[in-house]
């Protein structure tokens, strides 16, 4: 799996732990949502 993070547009570089760590939390929550099956891609935003 690859992860990318932007803040406002600018991608944070992110060493392989964290990007474990974000991957494992996003497919954990998505696991949990009814109606979400396979996916090969999603997508978050927020703004503040």
């Amino acid at each position: 799996m690859e992860i990318k993070l932007f803040i406002d547009g600018k991608e944070i570089e992110m060493n392989e732990y964290v990007r474990s760590v974000f991957i494992e939390v996003c497919s954990g929550l998505l696991r949990t949502l009814r109606g979400v099956g396979d996916w090969k891609k999603f997508e978050i935003q927020i703004k503040n």
